[in-house]
């Protein structure tokens, strides 16, 4: 297959607004695409957990009460990481109505103020920013939180299942990750 570059000119049109409105496209912009890194971070790091959790159920199959000792820890580290998941978003939400019966979480609120900051006529404003730093802040310690798990619970179950000659378990990369 061959690939053929195209340079391709082209003028951004913003609709008939006023003056001061299109000035702050830029400022919203800028906000819409941080918002959407923590909304990535968060969504990476449930795909990841639910990677580690079809693993750990299989393992907990695999071991039984051969290896209680390593049942039970792997056991316990899927409980931690399925809080750390249910806290960014909501796992019982699978239909439009869900959210109406379950709370939205961090990922999901993060979201609805994405679509305040990109449907809004005026650049963000205080609220939305405090709002911002407050929901990057919990997202942030979610997913430091996953990260210290994977140090030490998962590289602690790891460690167990060596001594007992029993295959590790790891948690893939995000998709595209490889790449980086």
């Amino acid at each position: 297959m061959h690939l053929h570059e195209a340079v391709v000119e082209f003028a951004l049109v913003v609709e008939d607004r006023p003056a001061r409105v299109v000035g702050q496209v830029p400022e919203q912009l800028a906000l819409a695409l941080e918002i959407q890194a923590s909304v990535n971070s968060a969504h990476d790091a449930v795909n990841e957990i639910r990677g580690l959790h079809g693993q750990l159920d299989g393992l907990e199959k695999r071991v039984g009460a051969s290896h209680k000792d390593i049942a039970d820890a792997a056991k316990a580290l899927d409980e931690k990481a399925v809080a750390i998941e249910s806290n960014l978003i909501q796992p019982k939400s699978k239909s439009g109505e869900d959210p109406l019966n379950f709370p939205i979480k961090l990922a999901d609120q993060m979201m609805a103020l994405s679509s305040t900051v990109e449907t809004n006529d005026a650049a963000p404003n205080a609220a939305d920013y405090t709002v911002y730093n407050l929901l990057k802040g919990q997202i942030d310690e979610q997913v430091a939180a996953w990260g210290q798990l994977q140090k030490k619970d998962l590289a602690s179950l790891n460690e167990m299942m060596k001594k007992a000659k029993i295959e590790f378990i790891s948690v893939a990369p995000p998709k595209g990750a490889e790449a980086m």
